[in-house]
């Protein structure tokens, strides 16, 4: 029997501080029927095979293996190949070839920052449970000043705060993926990445006026709430380290390339505050 503190989690052998993961595999499977019969023929395949992985862990400022892999699949092209992340460890049980369907990321006030991934595969898993390769030592240990957390936490843009101050920050990343299968097959000769999202919301206690439709986020118009975008229209998620904020590490950034302001939300209500929900919406 496994225990919940010797199940090792690993996105491409980096371990990760989860707290819940989950593995469900679903066959497509669907019976048949033929007239001058009344039961089946049989239950046969209407569909693929997929394995779909949930991991839900805490932010790592430094090293954590899924704030690069977003980068690399904004870059996708079809000139570029691309064959998932090798594998994903859950308590010994591994997936192959995993594809990112979504990355949900919270910051708020006094709370530990926690991503929530969904993957997806359509190749077979390996494995039977096991315990973390050596119990003996703690996935946590040396990583106490790595963590993201709502009081180290700022929104940059170019070094520079955006008007602060922000009381919520949201971040959400979907993304569609096609598997091809050719003839004599049960698994694709290739997956490709079809559209992608991203959403990002910030609660405020200012409002911003959206002044047409279509505004880019690092549009002049849009200074009163976004000021002086760099080049690339990055938001950084500065990440100093919990403990410390003497040597600050390098921030985390998320690019914001052609984003453009979906909605501007007031909310009042009694024994608090009024706050302005702004979204922003990018497309890939």
């Amino acid at each position: 029997m496994l225990y919940f503190d010797n199940c090792d989690v690993r996105i491409s052998n980096t371990g990760v501080l989860a707290d819940a993961a989950s593995i469900n595999s679903k066959n497509n499977i669907e019976p048949a029927y033929i007239l001058g019969r009344r039961k089946t023929l049989g239950q046969f395949p209407e569909g693929p095979l997929e394995t779909v992985i949930n991991i839900s862990h805490y932010l790592m400022v430094s090293g954590d293996p899924i704030i690069p892999l977003l980068d690399t699949l904004k870059g996708l092209t079809s000139e570029i190949p691309y064959s998932g992340l090798n594998t994903i460890v859950i308590g010994g049980i591994t997936g192959y070839n995993c594809y990112l369907t979504n990355c949900s990321l919270r910051s708020a006030p006094n709370e530990l920052t926690k991503l929530n991934t969904s993957f997806v595969t359509f190749e077979n898993l390996s494995g039977q449970f096991r315990n973390k390769p050596n119990p003996q030592i703690e996935l946590v240990s040396g990583i106490s000043g790595m963590l993201g957390m709502g009081w180290n936490t700022a929104i940059l843009s170019g070094g520079a705060y955006i008007v602060n101050p922000i009381y919520d920050f949201n971040y959400d990343f979907r993304a569609n993926w096609t598997a091809i299968y050719p003839l004599n097959r049960k698994t694709p000769n290739q997956v490709e990445l079809e559209t992608a999202t991203d959403r990002i919301s910030f609660v405020k206690d200012q409002y911003f006026h959206i002044l047409h439709s279509g505004q880019e986020a690092s549009n002049i118009e849009a200074t009163q709430f976004i000021q002086s975008f760099p080049a690339d229209n990055s938001i950084d998620i500065s990440g100093y380290g919990i403990g410390t904020f003497v040597n600050s590490l390098p921030p985390i950034t998320i690019s914001l390339q052609g984003a453009r302001i979906q909605s501007s939300e007031v909310s009042a209500r009694v024994d608090d505050f009024v706050k302005t929900t702004t979204t922003i919406n990018s497309y890939y």
